[in-house]
Formats: structure tokens, C-alpha cells, sequence
């Protein structure tokens, strides 16, 4: 799974720990975050997204 995290995201760091632990243990595998005040291109979420796929082939 991947999450987007926008400019909120600081407020709320605990809540998203506990629901990331949540999702791991009912069977998801990867719980991944994108910060979007972090991104500069396509290129950098293009490769984002694959290595994330890459985790998945695992």
C-alpha cells in the first residue's frame, strides 16, 4: 500500500504508525508513504512507485 502524505502529515505521525501497524498485521505487506512537499518531478515518484513494486516481488 502506498499512502500519500500532504502538508498535515507531522500533525499526525502517531496516528499513522499505529494504522501502518494495523495494516501489516492484517496481511498487507509493505505500507509505504510519498510526501508530496518532498516531491520535485514524475521522475522521482516514477521511481518511488518502482521500487515499491520492486519490494513486492520479494
Amino acid at each position: 500500500m502506498i499512502e500519500i502524505d500532504g502538508p498535515r502529515h507531522k500533525d499526525h505521525a502517531g496516528r499513522d504508525h499505529s494504522r501502518s501497524r494495523l495494516f501489516l498485521h492484517s496481511g498487507v505487506k509493505v505500507v509505504d508513504r510519498l510526501n508530496v512537499e518532498e516531491v520535485k518531478s514524475r521522475a522521482e515518484v516514477e521511481k518511488f512507485v518502482d521500487d515499491f513494486l520492486a519490494q513486492l516481488k520479494r
